[in-house]
């Protein structure tokens, strides 16, 4: 059962469903049936306007355009760009590249690791150099620190 029909019920169910009420659902049907008898001066305007909303939406579902205006909107859309560099276009034109695209992105990855590692060596090796001569500093004569 539905609840009580009022205004702003019967407001709210014509502007989803429209003025069909056998577009309304069945639970509703009743209730606003019996409302719009004994409220035809709020009813009939809302009811009046919806159904010059439906009338407009399904004239614009039945509207098809011409093909000459479906060829001029295509023509006039905006084309897709082709990326610059794609593999499947690289397989597709020069199958004997590709190999060697994948070795030479194998050579890049181990010089950017070797780089990487021989830096991260090379700091700590100046690191433990760093900590050998403080501990050297610490565990000489006060007076020997003075002279660096």
């Amino acid at each position: 059962m539905s609840a009580e029909m009022n205004r702003e019920r019967f407001a709210a169910l014509t502007d989803a469903f429209g003025a069909d009420l056998r577009r309304w659902p069945e639970a509703e049907r009743d209730a606003a049936r019996a409302f719009r008898k004994t409220q035809p001066a709020l009813c009939e305007p809302l009811l009046a306007e919806a159904d010059r909303l439906d009338f407009a939406l399904d004239e614009l579902a039945a509207f098809q355009p011409s093909a000459a205006l479906r060829e001029r909107i295509l023509a006039s859309a905006p084309q897709a760009r082709r990326p610059l560099f794609s593999l499947g276009r690289l397989r597709r034109t020069a199958p004997w590249l590709a190999p060697g695209a994948g070795l030479a992105a194998a050579c890049a990855a181990g010089a950017w690791l070797g780089v990487t590692a021989s830096h991260t060596a090379e700091t700590r090796m100046r690191a433990d150099t760093v900590l050998v001569a403080s501990a050297d500093l610490s565990a000489g004569d006060p007076e020997d620190a003075g002279g660096l």
